[in-house]
């Protein structure tokens, strides 16, 4: 199974370097789906891996129950389905197949296009030995064909049950079948192209059927094609589909399909049917080309016959039987085996007896003679068998019926016009004493050809009588009996039309009389059906108008109680929307528009009524919440507000100032508490860092209140600086400190931040940094005892490296890592730097709020800084514009 598979479907030599394919759980004669490179084996789904399929149970248009998958091959899997249409007729089969799409190959572009083909292709090549398909349809991504539902097996699966090879009488049965039926494709001008047994079915009744044309190509003929647009419209071979195994070298090699590309899969399968193993052990056309392999002759046939299959099994084109007609008449058309009609022999030996049989054998006749006598023979008991059992839903018994007829018919004249026959010379006839009874209806003679024919005829009638005689047993009044015996009517002028073509030459006049009834009962029953129909319009047409009277209703009294709600709704919508917590939305904004409108237009009275306290609530709302945290947003949603409420002019006059953020109430000594903290609006977009809010020294204004980082300025701090003024970015984690800076890098960026705010940002001095640190000298304030200082004690390492700013514990003050982690730098009075607090590096013990270095603000990897963020005094506003 392990082969390499080239990217154009050929195979390479085994020491070769392309891609293998594995494929050691599946069938050698998997069908190989490859498209630019991408080769897939899709492989047959062995039968206990079909159980509990989740598609079985599954109802498809409303009609189709999939019972049970039946089979699986290349394109999709198969299942047996009921169909309800069929069951509501009383049909006494209801079932067929049903073909889903696989998604190994739905995956592929063309997928759905060559499941359409095969059921256009197939329907158009209707024969007993093409599986009949009906149509095809989809429901939603799922594609699907209705086919045929046969009894009986794939021909693979019954060589595998006989590995020396089939009976002699099956092997010529089914060679004649799958002949036939590619002969009948090819007179389309449809080349099968991945013809192998597991395209063949073998029913219980022993007819072979050729199916999965979905991979048909046909033939390049532009005479005959290009008008329908086969080549532009689509080209199955654009799938790349083959069988290696059965694979003519051509195909292998990419070239145009031909019908001699079929003659050598049906020589494989032929070879397989006698010998019951590969003429060239599996291997490849191109290989066994390569190799100089040479089939080994099949001893149970005739040497001609077997010339036949060696040339039909020629691996180059040149050299091979061109057409399956050539093969089938090189096999058959000089001396028809007996076998390969339908268990011929058992019926000879029942018309002759067994001793004539012998004489019969040992008689020297001509070999013409011989194979006519056989297929006359063949001819009778194929008629007879089909006339004891009929089947009258099945095609293939109709076609066997006539075609028998026809062998007969033809192998007579053949006897006849033979100069060597001699009528009176008994070695030519069958004596009538070694005749069996049971046989005596149906004869050799020229003379009984007429009788077999009236009995055929009379069948047909008889069956056409039985159905029109059982549809009028139906009643007249129900729909589905109507159904029902149409059903029966339709059955009976099928079989009609059938005789009518089949059997044109023979005498119809009793045809003829019960066509008139037939065609009497059908219009009749079709004007019942059409008025039961008519009936069941104008009834659902009443249906449909009270439904429409009372839906009309329903909304006139939905209508009221929706203008009994609305204005509730949209007061309550505003009522929500004017809690004002947190911003407002634009989308909020908007909502609240269109719900002012709906009550300005539908209830003028009451909007009059309720417009100042929406107004009162709307300039709260911007003043008090949106505009102590957000000025600028305040003024927007003001400046909405006025086009929903253009006459109010206690939002048009409202003045709305810029605040302080960190001057609000409830900041000041409160950082550690969650949200206690402000930040200031940078012009460019985004913020300043978090500030936490430091009591004064004292109440008198000499000392007042300040802001100060809660951490230690960020390495993302100062990269969000360089992204605007283009400086050099630092690296690093952006919750670390900011390090490895000089002071004047540091108070470039709080220049930067003065600019953007309109605030003032220094650095603190020792005594603000002192006091903010130490929390007004509290006596109860300890220092975090986690803070990052070197600790190498009973395995534990700390102060090893730079840490976020935000680890540890925050002050009372809401400080983190004043002590520890990066030292900070702190002016004195005559301007001087002192670095303070302590370092990563520092022992623990040297770790305190005294800790204290002088500085020459040079950069270096540790130390770093917070910002001081001046507060403007009260009375610095009096007397200004604002």
């Amino acid at each position: 199974d392990d082969r390499t598979v080239m990217p154009d479907g050929s195979y390479a030599d085994d020491d070769g370097e392309d891609r293998t394919v594995m494929n050691p759980n599946h069938d050698d004669d998997a069908t190989i789906i490859g498209n630019e490179g991408d080769t897939t084996y899709v492989a047959k789904i062995k039968q206990q891996e079909s159980k509990g399929n989740t598609e079985a149970g599954r109802l498809l248009k409303n009609r189709f129950v999939l019972e049970e998958k039946v089979g699986s091959g290349g394109m999709g899997d198969v299942y047996k389905a009921l169909d309800l249409r069929q069951q509501e007729a009383q049909e006494r089969d209801p079932y067929i197949a049903i073909k889903l799409l696989n998604e190994s190959f739905s995956r592929h572009k063309d997928a759905f296009l060559s499941l359409q083909r095969e059921t256009s292709r197939t329907r158009q090549i209707p024969h007993p030995n093409i599986m009949g398909v009906y149509d095809f349809d989809k429901e939603g991504d799922t594609a699907f064909m209705a086919m045929e539902l046969l009894d009986g097996k794939p021909l693979d699966d019954y060589l595998k049950e006989h590995p020396e090879g089939v009976s002699t009488e099956d092997a010529w049965n089914i060679l004649d079948g799958i002949c036939q039926g590619l002969m009948r494709a090819h007179g389309a001008g449809i080349v099968h192209s991945d013809f192998k047994p597991g395209n063949i079915f073998y029913t219980k009744d022993k007819v072979a059927k050729v199916f999965d044309f979905g991979i048909a190509r046909a033939i390049s003929n532009p005479g005959e094609l290009e008008a329908d647009g086969e080549k532009t419209v689509f080209d199955a071979g654009s799938l790349g589909a083959l069988t290696p195994t059965y694979a003519s070298y051509e195909m292998l090699k990419g070239l145009e399909p031909s019908k001699s590309d079929d003659v050598y899969a049906v020589a494989l399968v032929a070879y397989e049917l006698f010998m019951g193993k590969h003429p060239y052990d599996r291997v490849p056309a191109d290989k066994a080309f390569d190799r100089g392999l040479v089939a080994k002759p099949v001893p149970s046939i005739k040497r001609r016959q077997w010339r036949a299959i060696k040339k039909a099994l020629a691996l180059k084109g040149e050299d091979r039987t061109q057409t399956v007609d050539e093969f089938y008449e090189a096999m058959f058309a000089k001396d028809p085996p007996y076998v390969a009609y339908s268990a011929v022999a058992a019926t000879i030996v029942g018309l002759i007896g067994f001793g004539a049989y012998q004489s019969m054998q040992e008689t020297v006749k001509p070999e013409d003679l011989v194979g006519f006598e056989n297929a006359m023979f063949a001819g009778q008991s194929n008629i007879r068998q089909r006339l004891d059992a009929p089947n009258w839903e099945s095609e293939d018994w109709h076609e066997q019926l006539r075609t028998s007829l026809a062998r007969w018919k033809v192998a007579n004249l053949q006897i006849q016009e033979n100069p060597e026959y001699k009528a009176e010379d008994s070695s030519w006839s069958i004596p009538d004493e070694e005749v069996s009874d049971e046989n005596s209806d149906i004869s050799d003679g020229d003379d009984e050809i007429p009788d077999a024919e009236k009995k055929i005829l009379t069948a047909y009638v008889t069956e056409i009588a039985r159905l029109r005689d059982e549809a009028r047993t139906f009643g007249r009044s129900n729909k589905d009996d109507v159904i029902a015996a149409r059903a029966r009517l339709d059955r009976a002028n099928s079989y009609m039309e059938r005789v009518k073509e089949a059997y044109q030459y023979i005498d119809q006049s009793e045809v003829v009389a019960l066509g008139g009834s037939l065609d009497a009962d059908t219009q009749y029953r079709q004007a019942i059906f059409d008025d039961i129909e008519e009936a069941e319009r104008i009834a659902a047409a009443a249906e449909a108008q009270k439904k429409e009277d009372d839906r009309l209703a329903d909304a006139a009294k939905d209508e009221i109680k929706r203008r009994n709600i609305a204005y509730t709704d949209a007061t309550d919508t505003l009522k929500d929307m004017l809690k004002c917590k947190g911003e407002i939305s634009n989308v909020e904004l908007a909502s609240a528009g269109e719900q002012l409108a709906i009550m300005r237009e539908e209830y003028p009275e009451q909007f009059v009524v309720d417009t100042p306290g929406i107004v009162t609530a709307f300039r709260g709302c911007i003043k008090q919440r949106i505009g102590f945290a957000n000025p600028e947003r305040a003024r927007e949603v003001q400046e909405v507000v006025m086009t929903f409420l253009p006459g109010a002019t206690e939002i048009s006059s409202l003045k709305i100032e810029d605040k302080d953020p960190c001057d609000a109430r409830g900041l000041e000594g409160q950082g550690e508490r969650s949200r206690s903290w402000c930040a200031d609006r940078l012009s460019e977009g985004g913020s300043g860092p978090q500030l936490v809010v430091i009591p004064g020294v004292d109440l008198n204004l000499s000392n007042p209140k300040y802001a100060i980082s809660k951490t230690e300025i960020k390495v993302g701090d100062y990269n969000q600086f360089c992204e605007k003024t283009g400086c050099v970015q630092l690296p690093g984690s952006v919750s670390i400190p900011a390090t490895n800076l000089s002071v004047v890098q540091a108070e470039a960026y709080m220049e930067w931040l003065s600019q953007q705010s309109g605030r003032t940002y220094r650095l603190p001095t020792v005594e603000e940094w002192a006091w903010a640190a130490s929390t007004g000298n509290s006596p109860d304030v300890e220092v975090d005892q986690n803070i990052n200082c070197t600790v190498d004690s009973r395995g534990v390492r700390l102060g090893e490296k730079l840490l976020s700013t935000l680890s540890g514990k925050p002050s009372g003050w809401g400080l983190y890592n004043y002590v520890g982690n990066a030292r900070e730098w702190a002016r004195q009075e005559d301007g001087s730097l002192l670095a303070m607090g302590g370092a990563h590096t520092d022992p623990r013990s040297d770790c305190t709020l005294d800790k204290r270095v002088e500085h020459a603000g040079v950069s270096d990897p540790v130390t770093g800084f917070r910002v001081i963020r001046d507060i403007p005094k009260k009375n610095a506003l009096i007397g200004s514009n604002s």
